[in-house]
Formats: C-alpha cells, structure tokens, sequence
C-alpha cells in the first residue's frame, strides 16, 4: 500500500524472503492455492459461489461447495512443498515460520474433510478435527484463523460442536431424523390411550416436527408443523408427543446402545416398543438445558427392521419439547 508502483511479484517475492533457503518453495506453496485453486477455479465462479450463498454471502456460498473447488490432492500437493522446504538449512526463526505454514495446511485439509464428508464416517473426520484443535489449542497460527465464527454462524459445519458433545462414546455416532413425528396431548390422554405402542402407521397421520427447535419456536423454514399446531404451541405448556421409527446401525453388534438427547425442556419419559426404557425429570434448574442418554438395547426387537421410539415430553414453563438433537451411540459392555 506504501507502494503501489511496485508489481505484485517484488511483493511476492519480499514476503517470500522470510523462509530464507526456502524461499522458492513457500513461492510455490503460495502460488499452487492462487494458480491452480483460485485462478482455475473459484475465479471464473465468484458470481455462482455468491448466489449460492444467497444474499450474496460468498463465504457461505464457498462452505457449502467446498468439495467443487478444493480436493484431498491439492493437500498432498502442498504437503510436499512445505515437507521439501522444512529439508533446507534453515535459521530458527524462518523455520519457525515455515511450521505455521505446515500447521495451517494441515488444519486447512482437516476443516475440508469433516466439512464436505457426509454419513456416519464425517463424525471421524470430526473428531480427528478436534483432537488436532485440541492438542494445538495454544498456537498461534490456529488463532489467527477466522473460520472458527463462520462455523458457528452457518451451522455445525464442522460437526465439531458434536463430536465435543460425544467423544466420550466409541465412533460411530449416528444421528436420528432431524423431523420426528410430533403430536400434541393437552387432555394428556395419551398414556391411557397407548399412544406409546402406536404403530408406525399410526403415527404416521401425525405431523412433523423439528428435534432442533422447541415447540413454541418450531423452524420457520419449513412447511411443518402445519399452520393450525403452531398456533396452539403459541405459548404452549402441557403435553406432546415425538414418535420415531429407528433402524439400528450394524456397528453397534455387541455393545449398549443409548439414545444421546441433546436437551429436552422440560421432563419427559422414553418407550422403545411400547415399553418405558427411561425417563429425565425436571428437578435441577438446568435439566431443560442438559444432555442425557437413555439405554435402549434392552428393548429393541432383533426380529424388526425398525424400532419404534416414543417420547412423551412435559413442559410446564419454557419453550417446550426436544430441541437439541438427538443421537444413537453406545458403550462397550
């Protein structure tokens, strides 16, 4: 900016001049991502990207097609700039520069794994993200990132938020449906007249609802629940019921298998097939607010496809209803 008469490659080459003998090769670092990434490209699609993004947000647009411009060998590509110039005699200082370099390259190939990577193999990748944040926690090149708020401003994109939730249970973490059936039971009739063992065609006429939004909130952006239940939810404190039909995942042979809720505002008793598996009862002012695991495996049917879950939730003060996700996970016997 001081000056701008000057071409970008004398400033390309100045800042390069940092990494001493390797100077040549943190050009070619640098000039991979600009060429081959950038110019090749996101350039000729800046417009696409933006409208993606809507409201032209061009971050958001670019995290939500990350795996149309980025790709696992552009990293082995770099990987092997930085590893033929971390060989180079280098002083102290510049070879302390070239380690960000290497921590961010390989921060930057964990962040695109476990943003693009969908199915239950992403919460590895989620995982393996948060161990490497955790165990560098204290660098400095990590701090210097801004990614880390556009994670949390377009969603768990990373996954990250659950796999810090979760990684005191073995992979896999398997995710049930984000819309359960829901049906609401302001006479809290419900129990005597067994809604819990419903069949899945039953429960089938009931509506849906979002497991990530409470109930006097539900999500704006869809076309469930109906019009006429969220206007009695307005302000609703009473009964209401969620109804799942759940495939259980073959990695789970062998161990407990727990349903992980994420929170549940504010009481509410769990069935799996008709028979009551658990419960979690407001009593501490957190509990709307606190996770909990009900044990399911003794309840589950070998011989059905499909489980049947049923969750009778009380709310008699907040927003009501499941509103954290809700997760299959399990523990070794």
């Amino acid at each position: 900016m001081c000056e701008p008469e000057r071409p970008f490659e004398y400033w390309e080459q100045h800042h390069c001049a940092a990494y001493g003998a390797a100077a040549e090769d943190g050009r070619d670092y640098y000039r991979y991502w600009r060429e081959e990434v950038w110019d090749a490209r996101l350039l000729p699609d800046l417009d696409a990207v933006a409208t993606r993004g809507k409201y032209c947000n061009f971050a958001r647009g670019l995290t939500w097609s990350l795996d149309d411009y980025y790709r696992a060998e552009d990293f082995d590509e770099t990987d092997a700039i930085l590893q033929r110039a971390s060989a180079r005699e280098l002083a102290p200082a510049q070879h302390a520069r070239l380690d960000e370099l290497i921590l961010a390259n390989e921060h930057a190939r964990l962040t695109l794994n476990a943003i693009v990577t969908t199915g239950i193999p992403e919460f590895e990748h989620s995982q393996a993200l948060l161990d490497f944040r955790t165990a560098h926690r204290d660098d400095v090149p990590l701090n210097r990132i801004g990614l880390f708020a556009n994670e949390t401003r377009f969603g768990d994109i990373t996954g990250l938020k659950s796999a810090a939730a979760l990684q005191e249970y073995p992979l896999p973490w398997v995710p049930t449906a984000l819309a359960w059936r829901f049906r609401l039971d302001p006479e809290d009739a419900g129990l005597a007249e067994g809604w819990q063992a419903l069949s899945a065609a039953d429960v089938a006429r009931w509506e849906l609802m979002r497991t990530d939004f409470q109930w006097e909130n539900p999500y704006d952006g869809e076309t469930y629940p109906s019009q006429e239940p969220r206007e009695k939810l307005k302000n609703y404190d009473g009964i209401g019921w969620y109804a799942i039909e759940q495939a259980m995942p073959e990695g789970f042979a062998g161990r407990e298998i727990h349903l992980y809720f994420g929170a549940v505002d504010e009481s509410c008793w769990v069935y799996v097939n008709g028979q009551l598996a658990g419960q979690h009862i407001f009593e501490q002012p957190n509990d709307w607010n606190t996770p909990f695991e009900i044990r399911m495996d003794p309840f589950v049917d070998p011989e059905k496809a499909r489980q049947g879950i049923r969750v009778r939730v009380e709310d008699r003060g907040g927003a009501g209803g499941i509103w954290k996700r809700v997760w299959l996970v399990s523990r070794m016997p």
